[in-house]
């Protein structure tokens, strides 16, 4: 559709919200819950993959335990999000601890710096697929945690084609996550 233009804006959760409430956009990708009145949301809840740079002692496993990542360096999702919470708890039920190196508020940031050597973390497998060329091998987590989004949108109106086109595409590959490396 060359002649529709779409413009894409990388927020918080609190702020994609805030901005499907201000009426800005026509979709939203936010973590869970997203209580806004008169929506319609279709939900997602995405294994995690850990993370780890090229040559780590780690990748030598098929599958990561939670416990497994105690004891390394690693690089957090902010303490305001509900994933960053998810994954401290696991680890903590494990009986593990870990120590702190960074916070970050997106998993991109967070997969460069796992690439530059920073530590380890655990992100969704589209983020870890993305940087594998720059030194991100990625690990399923056993047991796994989840990873709690939804797409939303006005229940009021119907979408334009090119947001329904979009709102499917992205329901698709939600559904289909890819082949961790």
């Amino acid at each position: 559709m060359p002649d529709v233009a779409v413009k894409m804006i990388n927020r918080t959760s609190e702020e994609v919200r805030a901005f499907f409430e201000a009426s800005v956009v026509d979709l939203g990708i936010a973590e869970m819950p997203v209580d806004l009145a008169n929506v319609e949301r279709r939900r997602y809840a995405i294994d995690l993959v850990a993370i780890l740079p090229v040559g780590h002692p780690a990748t030598a496993r098929s599958v990561l335990s939670p416990n497994d990542l105690a004891g390394h360096p690693f690089v957090f999702m902010a303490t305001s999000r509900t994933m960053g919470h998810q994954i401290r708890s696991a680890v903590a039920e494990g009986g593990g601890t870990f120590g702190k190196v960074i916070e970050a508020e997106y998993f991109s940031t967070i997969c460069a710096l796992v690439a530059a050597g920073q530590g380890i973390s655990v992100v969704d497998p589209w983020s870890a697929r993305m940087f594998r060329h720059l030194g991100v091998v990625s690990r399923p987590l056993f047991p796994p945690i989840h990873y709690d989004i939804a797409i939303f949108f006005r229940a009021d109106r119907p979408l334009a084609e090119p947001a329904q086109l979009f709102l499917n595409l992205v329901d698709e590959t939600l559904r289909s996550p890819p082949e961790p490396n």
